[in-house]
């Protein structure tokens, strides 16, 4: 008497290599040329904002780079009205700032600035 195989079957996955249709090689190259127009598109916007930042930045870094001058110069070069006097008696120039009548500068008067005291006469 013969005794029967004691057998069990059962059903698994498992990943193995398969050869692609051509459907499938054309499907993978369309998705990859898709792939590689978007790669693209995100690399010229993450550029673009790369760029907007750098602006950013340097904005900001000139602000800074101002403003720690003037801490550390304490002044700033500004327009102020300013006034000449001419002394004709002295033959003298001295201009004052308007603000504070603090005096500027003084010099001797030229040649054509003498010239106009003797055309008022």
């Amino acid at each position: 008497m013969s005794e029967a195989k004691r057998i069990r079957k059962e059903k698994f996955n498992q990943a193995l290599k398969c050869k692609l249709s051509q459907e499938e090689i054309l499907q993978a190259g369309e998705g990859m040329a898709n792939a590689q127009k978007e790669l693209l598109e995100i690399e010229d916007e993450l550029a673009s904002i790369k760029a907007q930042f750098k602006s950013k930045v340097e904005c900001a870094t000139a602000l800074i780079k101002k403003n720690a001058n003037l801490i550390r110069d304490k002044f700033q070069h500004r327009a102020v009205e300013c006034q000449r006097v001419f002394d004709y008696d002295e033959g003298i120039v001295t201009e004052f700032r308007t603000d504070t009548g603090d005096a500027i500068a003084s010099r001797p008067m030229t040649d054509d600035e003498l010239q106009m005291e003797m055309e008022m006469d």
